[in-house]
């Protein structure tokens, strides 16, 4: 979709014409939506370092004044029914909200490249965007994050680069190497899953580029290690709350409080979870929750995970709790 200066414009009654048009399934849905009385939403386009300009989302409270910011990362579409009623809901407890798509993901500029902009190279758009919502008139200066699956990998790339206003992070499910986790995921290549981000891409002839650079790195070379967080964990310096399911993939990711730097270990909290990454749907269909006498499915997460289960200190549920 070509990117024109009108949809580069906050939302006003000629830019939601314009989107109208460009972005039929926004804005088809403009008068559906249930939002909190008050709550706003604005488009905007964050710069970042290398002049390239980011597609977000904002949702501002009702009442005036300065608010704390929350921002989530993702490459998906931010314009669902679902995704924009939750960051409504969200901000009127008293947040800015800004839902961020991943640079050359839907309206947003530059070159697609998945999470590798996202890191600490010449390029860092989370750092970038998370310093931009800082300097807002309407922010306090405090931003958290939030986010699963993409949007918790997004933050481990975050909290790598620390950005000086970055206070705090809610992840699930989510990884830290795009080798490991990502391209050999499970020990063998799933071409199908790279090749169907086209879907995502502002120019789907980047996912190809991308994906042909993927397999000229068939080993965990230098190439993946500038994607692994889990060499950098003691740049780690943010309180976390990360939930992870032991039936996903994130059952191969560490327990991060176990990993992070001193200074952040004392406010990262761990929470592990007996079902699969979809966890609301299976939450939903069982009224209580069965926990494994240990849980490991195969002989290599035998081997990946010797310790007793429950894990000492743990506290063990059989049920979702719902507010």
């Amino acid at each position: 979709m070509p990117n024109t200066p009108k949809t580069r414009r906050t939302v006003s009654l000629l830019c939601t014409l314009v989107l109208a048009f460009q972005l039929p399934t926004a804005s088809a849905q403009t008068d559906e939506v249930n939002f909190p009385a008050g709550v706003v939403e604005s488009h905007q386009m964050i710069p970042m370092r290398d002049g390239a300009r980011l597609s977000a989302w904002l949702y501002f409270p009702a009442a005036d004044g300065k608010w704390p910011v929350l921002f989530e990362q993702r490459y998906a579409s931010l314009t669902g029914r679902g995704t924009r009623e939750a960051a409504a809901r969200l901000s009127a407890s008293g947040y800015v909200v800004a839902m961020v798509n991943f640079r050359g993901a839907g309206l947003s500029e530059g070159t697609w490249q998945g999470y590798r902009a996202l890191g600490w190279g010449s390029l860092q758009d989370g750092y970038d965007t998370c310093e931009w919502l800082a300097a807002q008139t309407w922010s306090t200066g405090k931003v958290g994050t939030f986010g699963s699956s993409q949007g918790g990998y997004a933050q481990n790339f975050l909290a790598v680069s620390r950005p000086p206003h970055l206070v705090a992070q809610y992840m699930v499910d989510t990884g830290l190497s795009l080798f490991q986790e990502g391209y050999r995921i499970g020990g063998t290549t799933r071409p199908e899953r790279f090749y169907s981000m086209r879907d995502v891409c502002r120019v789907p002839e980047h996912n190809d580029a991308l994906t042909r650079e993927w397999f000229e790195h068939p080993h965990y070379d230098d190439y993946w290690r500038d994607e692994d967080c889990s060499l950098h964990f003691n740049r780690m310096n943010v309180p976390c709350f990360t939930i992870g399911s032991w039936w996903s993939t994130s059952t191969y990711t560490p327990p991060k409080s176990k990993c992070v730097s001193a200074t952040a270990a004392k406010s990262t909290k761990w929470c592990a979870t007996p079902w699969t990454k979809r966890y609301l749907d299976h939450a939903r269909v069982k009224p209580t929750l069965h926990w494994p006498p240990r849980p490991v499915t195969t002989p290599l997460q035998a081997w990946m995970h010797p310790r007793p289960w429950p894990q000492h200190r743990s506290h063990k549920t059989t049920h979702v709790r719902r507010r």
